[in-house]
Order: C-alpha cells, then structure tokens, then sequence
C-alpha cells in the first residue's frame, strides 16, 4: 500500500495535479504511520528481520519507478498495476478467511 502510494504520488508531481498530489500525499503519510506501527509491533516481538528487506525493496522499487527514468505514461501504467496488485492480494486472503 505504501509503495503504491508512493508511485501515485510521483504520477501526480509529474502531471502536477493538484487533486491527486493531495490526496495520494495523504495516502502516502497514513500508510507510513501503518507501516511504522507494524514494523514497531514486530520490534517487539523480533520478527522484524524478514521485513527489512522487503520495505528496503519496495522503497527501490517506487523511487525507480518514479524517476525520470520513466515518462508520465508509464510511471501511471506501474502505478496502475501496483493498486490492482495490491487489491488482487486483498481479495486472495479474503477467501481464505471466508
């Protein structure tokens, strides 16, 4: 989520849309607190060493995706794909709660 958040928010400072910048900026400041909170919890219960890497990598993964190394249509197609991900994966543990 936060990652995704992250991309959406370079989407929006490339196309300089107000509306998306203040939301996604929202976005991305309340999944980092999520983010800190959890990381905080498996602090406590030191789980914590598994969770580094994959935060180090998703945080690579946003800033090379929203560089110039990429245009405005792309950069929106990764973010894209990033939230479709995100709600496939949601969806999944769904059904296996249900």
């Amino acid at each position: 989520m936060m990652v995704t958040n992250y991309v959406w928010t370079a989407y929006a400072l490339k196309v300089w849309n107000m509306d998306l910048i203040i939301i996604n900026s929202l976005g991305s400041l309340i999944a980092t607190t999520f983010v800190t909170l959890y990381l905080y919890v498996k602090y406590k219960v030191s789980r914590l060493a598994i969770l580094l890497p994959r935060l180090a990598i998703g945080i690579i993964f946003a800033i090379c995706a929203s560089s110039s190394l990429t245009d405005d249509w792309t950069n929106g197609f990764i973010a894209t794909m990033c939230s479709m991900c995100q709600y496939i994966f949601i969806l999944e543990s769904v059904k296996g709660v249900l």
